[in-house]
């Protein structure tokens, strides 16, 4: 009786530090979504690497749900709060910054378009292709948010920002078919 009276003390007080690790990733971080749009309060990096006028952090995260013989796989681009440092707030700065995190949301889609096209019934090693999956998807995605700061000047260059603005537009309209987070690879 002891064992099992600790093996559940330690089982709470894991779910108990996840939860809490959780609560502080929800605090501190903005999930995708196009109704909400970063703002100077958004960046709570005490000072930026660097002469930027802003850095930006942003991720993809994925992470797996199993219910009732459903495999929901989540694919998410999220921004960092105490990662993301902003002195300037002009319009024109914030404009750049959202971009690299809808670039990040471009690439959350890519690779849901890619989860739901792919026929998981013909594969060995599912958690090996996902992973290869990611890693291309991931190496894209850092190539081009490197390619959009360089083609930008880092968002000094007006003309080529405003091509971008459109571009990344008409790239979020075009992919909005994989918009949804969750992806059911077990039942599609």
């Amino acid at each position: 009786m002891k064992n099992l009276i600790m093996i559940i003390v330690i089982i709470l007080a894991v779910e108990s530090v996840n939860a809490q690790r959780k609560n502080k990733l929800a605090q501190d971080t903005i999930v995708w979504s196009k109704e909400t749009l970063l703002v100077k309060e958004n960046f709570q990096a005490k000072r930026s690497v660097g002469k930027a006028a802003a850095t930006t952090s942003t991720a993809l995260i994925f992470h797996t749900q199993l219910s009732g013989g459903s495999l929901m796989f989540f694919v998410e681009a999220i921004f960092s709060k105490s990662k993301s440092y902003m002195k300037d707030d002009s319009p024109y700065i914030l404009k750049h910054e959202q971009n690299h995190f809808d670039i990040s949301e471009i690439y959350a889609r890519k690779f849901r378009q890619m989860l739901i096209e792919k026929d998981f019934r013909k594969v060995k090693n599912v958690s090996e292709t996902i992973q290869k999956m990611a890693s291309k998807i991931v190496n894209e995605w850092q190539k081009e948010e490197v390619y959009y700061d360089n083609d930008t000047e880092h968002g000094t260059n007006p003309a080529k920002q405003k091509l971008w603005n459109e571009e990344i537009e008409k790239r979020l309209a075009e992919s909005v078919l994989f918009s949804t987070a969750g992806i059911d690879v077990a039942n599609k």
